[in-house]
């Protein structure tokens, strides 16, 4: 009866040190597009504004507009972060022009026209500085990732965490 017991606390106690952890950021998250590496991801808060840096990987809450895009295309179920990589910083010259994406005059990415069905995809007319709080989040795994190319920059407040592939 004692060992049933201890082991009931113990899982009471875990669940609570779990619940505590995720209300300060930390957590899991599974990616199922393609467009970052599909698996598990280990999450953890952005506890300053200098935390952030180039290439780190973001999960983060897309805008309404963006989000009721996504639903309408049936590519993520209502209130699902996405999740990229920060490319662009407060600061950077971010240009998008013709079919290429350039950040500080220097090429980082082609602009589709068709999404992965053959579908077309948002033209963004682009090019200027990031302002304070504002920030590029691309992927290049899929030659088509829907991100900022085709929303434009995010702001830091859309920002959940950071995370960490397993």
């Amino acid at each position: 009866m004692r060992i049933i017991f201890l082991s009931l606390l113990g899982l009471i106690i875990f669940y609570i040190f779990i619940l505590f952890l995720k209300n300060w950021g930390f957590g899991f998250s599974y990616q199922e597009s393609t467009s970052m590496t599909p698996g598990w991801y280990v999450t953890y808060p952005i506890f300053l504004k200098n935390n952030i840096s180039r290439n780190n990987i973001i999960l983060f809450k897309p805008d309404k507009n963006t989000e009721n895009y996504m639903l309408s295309r049936s590519w993520i179920l209502p209130g699902s972060p996405m999740m990229k990589y920060l490319k662009g910083l407060p600061g950077d010259f971010v240009c998008i022009r013709n079919t290429e994406i350039f950040i500080n005059h220097k090429k980082i990415g082609d602009i589709q026209k068709l999404d992965s069905q053959n579908r077309p995809l948002p033209r963004l007319t682009f090019c200027q500085t990031l302002v304070h709080n504002q920030f590029f989040m691309m992927s290049t795994r899929v030659p088509n990732s829907f991100d900022s190319r085709y929303f434009g920059p995010i702001m830091r407040e859309q920002m959940i965490s950071k995370a960490i592939k397993l």
